[in-house]
């Protein structure tokens, strides 16, 4: 039987581009620290990967609406405190008011301005903004939450973002539970009460009414509800006090989904990792293997190539 030098030639073109295959593979795998380089190298552990990659990749969405809602949150927190620390001046300086009775005209005067600063700055503080968008007026965050006569104009319905599988929270707040605003007119509830101490101011200034007027049980209608003014002010303060809690205890979460989404991500990397990420030493000791391999494939061709039956006919 006489093997032909076609069939030799063949064989080792065979061999010799299997092993050119193998140490490009493994080359490759060093150089790219994969283990995976293409789907049909490991499909199942491929699908695998690419289910957690998917996974890994809400995660990292997630993460971006979380770094949002931080700071939405302490922006809308902070307005809320500035709201709160400046009514609790402005509370105290209407006890005082309602324990003196009598004031002069200038007294009258500066207190009318003092309350008229707070009022606007409330008002300013209510009106917050993050960027152009402002921060109380639900998703008509286009528009200014607290007009100029201290009536709401946004929205009740909140502009909310999803930082885990089926929670959602809130980066635009609706301003009529937050701001506390009065159910029959629509005004800021704070602000109400400011204007109606102003006006008050001036009726005493101007001897058509007294400072007692303050006292009086039907001062002023908040939520439909005749009061003195005292009463609807701690009502529009509580309304505000019980908001920024709210915010505070939506931080506390954000906190700890935040910190579960980041110790899930890296669990995630690190499977990932696992199912493709090369290892190197056993590539290394395949790499080697190959090229004795095809060291071998090119001896064995010198060595055999000449081989004829002829020659032994000599």
């Amino acid at each position: 039987m006489r093997i032909s030098d076609s069939y030799i030639y063949n064989n080792f073109l065979r061999y010799d581009a299997a092993r050119q295959k193998d140490i490009a593979r493994y080359t490759n795998e060093l150089s790219s620290g994969k283990r995976i380089l293409n789907p049909s190298d490991d499909p199942l552990s491929n699908a695998q990967s690419l289910q957690f990659k998917s996974i890994k990749s809400d995660l990292d969405g997630y993460l971006k609406n979380l770094d949002i809602v931080r700071n939405t949150q302490q922006i809308a927190e902070s307005s809320l405190t500035s709201i709160v620390d400046s009514a609790q001046e402005v509370r105290a300086e209407i006890v005082r008011l309602s324990n003196t009775g009598v004031i002069d005209m200038e007294d009258a005067e500066i207190l009318k301005d003092y309350f008229v600063g707070m009022r606007d700055y409330i008002v300013n503080q209510a009106n917050t903004q993050i960027g152009d968008k402002y921060l109380f007026s639900g998703v008509s965050s286009q528009n200014a939450p607290i007009d100029a006569n201290g009536v709401y104009q946004g929205s009740d319905i909140e502009t909310t973002v999803p930082i885990a599988k089926n929670i959602e929270v809130p980066v635009r707040y609706n301003g009529r539970n937050y701001l506390g605003i009065d159910n029959n007119d629509d005004k800021m509830i704070l602000v109400k009460v400011i204007d109606k101490v102003v006006e008050i101011i001036d009726n005493a200034k101007n001897g058509t009414g007294s400072l007692n007027d303050i006292n009086s049980a039907n001062a002023i209608t908040v939520n439909g509800t005749n009061m003195n003014i005292l009463e609807g002010f701690d009502i529009g303060l509580n309304s505000v006090l019980q908001y920024r809690s709210i915010i505070g205890n939506q931080n506390k979460i954000v906190e700890d989904i935040k910190t579960q989404h980041e110790m899930f991500k890296v669990n995630y990397s690190n499977l990932i990792s696992r199912l493709e990420d090369v290892d190197y030493t056993s590539a290394i000791s395949e790499l080697e293997k190959s090229k004795v391999a095809y060291e071998a494939t090119i001896a064995s061709f010198t060595q055999n190539k000449d081989l004829s039956l002829l020659k032994y006919f000599k």
